[in-house]
C-alpha cells in the first residue's frame, strides 16, 4: 500500500487538473498555460486542450475540483483519483512507450450531475 501512494522522485511533468461541472481543466505550471476541454460525444473527440505527456515519461498530477466530487479516470493506464473541492490529491504514473499521437480516454467516474456523461478528455502521448 505504501508504494501505491508514493510519488515519483523526479517526474518530468507536473500537471494541475481541476474538475468542473462538466469539463476538465489542465494546467501546466512549467509554462503557465491552462486548457479547458470540451468533449463532443457525436464524434468522440475533444477540443480546447488535453493532458499531454511524452512517451516513456513519468508525470505527477495534482487533482482537485471547484464544485462537486469528480473522479479522474484513465482506465487504459490504471489511473483513478478523486477530485474533491478544497483538497488536492496527487498521483504519479508512467506514460507507456507508445507512438506519439496515441490517445487514452479520460473520464469522470463519479456521478457529478446532468452532463456527467460528457465529462471526458484525452491523454495524448507526445
Amino acid at each position: 500500500m505504501y508504494h501505491i501512494d508514493s510519488l515519483p522522485a523526479h517526474p518530468e511533468e507536473y500537471v494541475d487538473i481541476t474538475g468542473h461541472q462538466w469539463f476538465w481543466e489542465f494546467c501546466y505550471p512549467a509554462n503557465g498555460t491552462c486548457f479547458n476541454t470540451t468533449y463532443d460525444a457525436s464524434t468522440n473527440s475533444a477540443t480546447g486542450g488535453a493532458l499531454w505527456a511524452p512517451a516513456g515519461s513519468t508525470i505527477q498530477i495534482n487533482v482537485t475540483s471547484t464544485d462537486v466530487i469528480h473522479s479522474f479516470n484513465i482506465p487504459g493506464l490504471g489511473v483513478r483519483i478523486d477530485a474533491i473541492p478544497g483538497r488536492v490529491n496527487t498521483f504519479g504514473f508512467s506514460i507507456p512507450l507508445v507512438a506519439p499521437g496515441t490517445q487514452f480516454i479520460i473520464y469522470c467516474t463519479e456521478f457529478c450531475g446532468t452532463f456527467h456523461g460528457v465529462m471526458r478528455a484525452f491523454l495524448i502521448v507526445t
